[in-house]
């Protein structure tokens, strides 16, 4: 009994003792923090009116007793408001005492840096919302900028339903969404108005005007009977390409025509229509940009020589 009455003792001492080698970090950790130099100018500037008993009251808007020092970015909006009033000089308010300058700039520039490091550390995505997609009002006007082509708003209205609206604007990404049975309206309207766009209301999708022209011998011959599971999808593009090689071949020059096929070490043909795609595409591109430029220096030509007359 008397060695467990000596060990209960030895046990209470050292517990007694770590409480008293603990005792006292804890207490200068914390009587640290009160004598900051943040937390002293905090307790006698601001605290002395943003307090409960004051807020209740109304006579301020808000009660800072429950803000920590120690996580500025817990109450970041209040902090910035804080911020702004203190360098407006504003805050503390005329008539109550008030920091020195240096004491004020140190304490909102240690404000700045908490806040803008606890920004850092929890950035504010912003805005999250969905895309916001074109009301009928800016499809109209995007149609009319690009193309060059004014709908009456009747047909936009006829074409797509009405937008929902939100506080009276109709242009707000939170409420234009889409679904399903929107897209295919705005298929539906970008269908008629690319028919319009080529001037011809009559044109089905995908089919050029005039019935002999390669667009609609490709669309005939190749995209009809694989979507009717006639054809595969290599069968399909053999048909498409025997329809448009005759057209590319006849609208470019056999100069490079022969200069993409020897760069491709083909041999010659009897038949330019049979040579390989490799060597069409990259040669009617090359041709048609030749065309092209020569056809902007002829336009251009005129104009240099009435400049160079009215120079001399």
């Amino acid at each position: 009994m008397r060695r467990v009455r000596l060990l209960a003792a030895a046990g209470i001492a050292l517990m007694a003792g770590g409480l008293q080698a603990a005792g006292p970090q804890a207490q200068s950790a914390t009587a640290a923090a009160s004598r900051s130099p943040q937390r002293t100018l905090f307790n006698r500037y601001c605290l002395t009116c943003h307090n409960q008993t004051q807020s209740a009251r109304g006579t301020v808007p808000v009660a800072f007793e429950h803000l920590d020092l120690a996580n500025i970015g817990a109450d970041a909006q209040i902090w910035e408001q804080v911020v702004r009033k203190m360098r407006a000089g504003v805050m503390p308010p005329a008539g109550r005492p008030r920091p020195d300058v240096p004491a004020s700039e140190g304490f909102v520039s240690w404000l700045e840096t908490e806040l803008d490091a606890a920004a850092v550390a929890r950035p504010n995505p912003g805005r999250i919302e969905a895309f916001h997609r074109l009301n009928r009002a800016e499809y109209r006007n995007a149609v009319r900028d690009l193309l060059h082509l004014d709908i009456d708003a009747s047909d936009v209205s006829a074409w797509l339903p009405a937008d929902d609206a939100s506080y009276g604007f109709d242009n707000i990404a939170g409420v234009l969404r889409m679904s399903q049975s929107l897209m295919e309206r705005y298929l539906s309207a970008a269908n008629r108005i690319s028919r319009l766009a080529v001037g011809d209301p009559t044109v089905g999708p995908g089919v050029a005007a005039g019935p002999d022209q390669p667009p609609t011998r490709v669309y005939e011959a190749a995209y009809e009977p694989y979507v009717a599971g006639e054809m595969t999808v290599t069968e399909a593009g053999d048909a498409a390409w025997d329809e448009l090689s005759g057209f590319l071949v006849k609208n470019t020059r056999e100069s490079e025509l022969a200069l993409f096929a020897d760069m491709a070490q083909i041999e010659p043909v009897a038949d330019e229509e049979d040579l390989p795609m490799r060597v069409v595409i990259p040669a009617f591109v090359l041709s048609e940009l030749k065309t092209a430029f020569q056809m902007g220096f002829l336009l251009f030509l005129p104009f240099l020589v009435i400049d160079l007359v009215n120079f001399i």
